[in-house]
């Protein structure tokens, strides 16, 4: 298993450049308004399989805080929002970080 701290420094597309991430990602598109809970029920199954692999905690990092998420498609949606935070907190512990639980990237309905 690779570092986290060498993971978090990769390029991103090497980070993602996996067959069933990609496959993954790709059940994502169009589902983020209408359908955010087929959406988030995927990525909570990744999660789930991979929970202690840091290139899918990386990969599941960067799709609920990217383009989706920064244009507001996942506005308001708790399901997500418990999702990230979840991802979030594995996140920093494998990286051996601080995490302030008052911070509003870990409450839910405010990230």
């Amino acid at each position: 298993m690779l570092d986290p701290k060498i993971v978090k420094g990769m390029n991103i597309k090497v980070v993602v450049d996996d067959p069933e991430w990609q496959v993954v990602r790709l059940s994502l598109k169009g589902n983020w308004k209408n359908n955010h809970i087929k959406n988030v029920d995927t990525l909570r199954n990744y999660f789930d399989k991979y929970k202690d692999n840091p290139l899918a905690i990386r990969r599941l990092v960067n799709v609920l805080t990217g383009s989706v998420h920064r244009v507001g498609h996942t506005k308001g949606q708790s399901e997500t929002d418990l999702l990230r935070k979840d991802v979030r907190i594995v996140w920093r512990q494998m990286l051996g970080e601080e995490i302030d639980y008052e911070d509003p990237r870990y409450k839910t309905g405010e990230i």
